[in-house]
């Protein structure tokens, strides 16, 4: 992991564990099947490599994004071959739950 973007009071959680937490508050609808670990959050026009993002669009180009875990609406449109998709009915109510 790329240590540029990690402070002293990072946390690392999962895209799996995130995913095992969304399937108890019922919000987990699927995923990519992509695993990858992120340390802090961050808003999409200043994302990093190491950090988690919600989307609310059905439709957003991904390959602008840094982060490697999207929280992102069950109709979300696009596919990413390195980047966790985690699919959920309220994206930014899973982010500030994560959270």
């Amino acid at each position: 992991m790329n240590n540029r973007y990690r402070s002293k009071t990072d946390v690392e959680i999962s895209s799996f564990e995130i995913i095992d937490f969304l399937k108890k508050e019922k919000l987990y609808i699927s995923s990519n099947g992509i695993e990858n670990i992120s340390t802090n959050v961050s808003p999409l026009e200043n994302s990093n490599p190491t950090s988690l993002s919600w989307i609310g669009d059905i439709r957003y180009d991904i390959n602008q994004l840094n982060s490697n875990i999207l929280i992102v609406k069950e109709k979300f449109e696009n596919k990413s071959n390195n980047k966790s998709i985690i699919y959920t009915s309220n994206p930014k109510l899973a982010t500030v739950l994560i959270l």
